[in-house]
């Protein structure tokens, strides 16, 4: 069941970004990234704080920081939201 969920997830994902996972980069503690057919970068992160960082330094164009171009508000009836 969870395995339908997470493919339901990363196929609203990817129809939303109008791209593909491709290769899958690495995990932390609170996400996990991977490569994309069009050379971006996904990250799915459960981390509230580090979603709204990243939301402020979105577009910006800071040494050092990989350009964020969107952010996701993932949302469920039974979790609640969680950010992308």
């Amino acid at each position: 069941m969870k395995l339908k969920i997470l493919q339901q997830i990363v196929t609203k994902v990817e129809n939303t970004l109008n791209d593909k996972l491709e290769k899958y980069l690495g995990k932390g503690d609170n996400g996990i990234a991977f490569k994309t057919t069009n050379g971006n970068v996904i990250k799915y992160t459960i981390d509230k704080n580090e979603a709204i960082l990243w939301n402020k330094l979105q577009n910006q164009d800071l040494p050092g920081i990989a350009i964020v171009q969107n952010i996701l508000n993932l949302a469920s009836s039974k979790t609640g939201d969680t950010y992308l």
